[in-house]
Parts: C-alpha cells; sequence; structure tokens
C-alpha cells in the first residue's frame, strides 16, 4: 500500500493529566508516515513542556505554542504546519488503537472515497460505551448528512446545514455560534 503523508493535528489546551495517553498511543501508530502536530492553545498549566518533551524525543512530532485562542484556531495553526496528504483530527482526551491512521488510509486507497467515517468508544459513568460505525449502512451523501451528523454529533440536518453556513444554533434555550474559532453562548 502506498504511504502518503498523514498530518495528527491535536489541538491542546490545559490537558495535562490526559495528553500523554493520547500522545503515546498516537506514536504507537502502525504506520509509518505520519506527523503529529500538537498545539498548544495557551494552556496555563505544564501541557506545553509536555509536548515540547515529546517533541524532543520524537522526530514525528511538532508542537505549535500560540496565546489562547479557541479550539477551531488551534486546528487552523496545525494547518499551517501540516504536510500530510490527509488531516486527522483528534481530541487530547483521545486514545486509539494502532490502526488509527491505517485503516481510514488503506479504505480511501481500495474505495476511491472523500471522507472516512469509522466508530468510537466513550467512556463515561464508570463504563465504556461502544458506537461502531457498522451499525450504519451510509451510500449516499443525503444518508450521511441525515443519519451520521445527528447521531454522531447531535444535530438534526438543518442544524447543521445552518452552522456550516456559520449560522447560530439553538440548543437548551441559548443561542450558540460556531465559527471564527469560538463558541460562545448568547
Amino acid at each position: 500500500m502506498e504511504t502518503p503523508k498523514v498530518s495528527v493535528i491535536v489541538p491542546c489546551y490545559n490537558v495535562e493529566k490526559y495528553i500523554s495517553r493520547c500522545v503515546d498511543s498516537l506514536l504507537a501508530q502502525e504506520y509509518p508516515n505520519k506527523e503529529i502536530i500538537l498545539v498548544d492553545d495557551g494552556s496555563t498549566d505544564s501541557t506545553g513542556e509536555i509536548l515540547d518533551g515529546y517533541a524532543a524525543e520524537n522526530e514525528c512530532v511538532i508542537v505549535v505554542h500560540q496565546s489562547n485562542a479557541g479550539v477551531s484556531e488551534a486546528r487552523n495553526a496545525g494547518l499551517k504546519v501540516a504536510a500530510g496528504e490527509y488531516v486527522m483530527f483528534p481530541d487530547p482526551d483521545d486514545y486509539v488503537l494502532p490502526d488509527y491512521i491505517s485503516h481510514p488510509v488503506e479504505a480511501i486507497h481500495q474505495g476511491g472515497c472523500d471522507m472516512v467515517v469509522f466508530g468510537f468508544w466513550a467512556s463515561w459513568g464508570g463504563g465504556r460505551n461502544e458506537l461502531p460505525i457498522e451499525n450504519y449502512d451510509l451510500g449516499t451523501n443525503e444518508q450521511i448528512l441525515e443519519t451520521f451528523f445527528p447521531r454522531f454529533y447531535g444535530l438534526r440536518i438543518d442544524q447543521f446545514a445552518n452552522w456550516l453556513r456559520g449560522g447560530y444554533l439553538y440548543t437548551n434555550e441559548k443561542q450558540v455560534r460556531f465559527g471564527d474559532g469560538f463558541i460562545v453562548a448568547a
């Protein structure tokens, strides 16, 4: 299989308690051609120092430090230095299986698709809940928008379309604006 470079961008803000588990799982990837871009978004704890330690010990780790600007701007800062053909955005509290990169790249090359979606496990309330993507039969863009996004992002198709246009989303009787790097409740 061809191994195009994959950029894995992790926005980090005050995540000293769990960032090591995330980065260790990314470093354990079986995929050889990767860069791990860790963006310290103005952390006030020891997150920045932890990230610098990983960069000092691993050639594939790049650290970007910036003033706190929010998760979207942190991802954008990572994109500015990314050299990969493909980009992935795990959160700093995620940890992944060893085929997290290789499996989607293989799927892209076999299927000629534009986007790869895969399931995940979530841990909350002392338990582990599996949300496998195999439970969904997604063949068309319409099916993806109507089935996938509401299930995984909690948005109806009209809310998602409005969000993509930079509009507002109403949740719990609050108006929330997505875009410009921030989520602001009005």
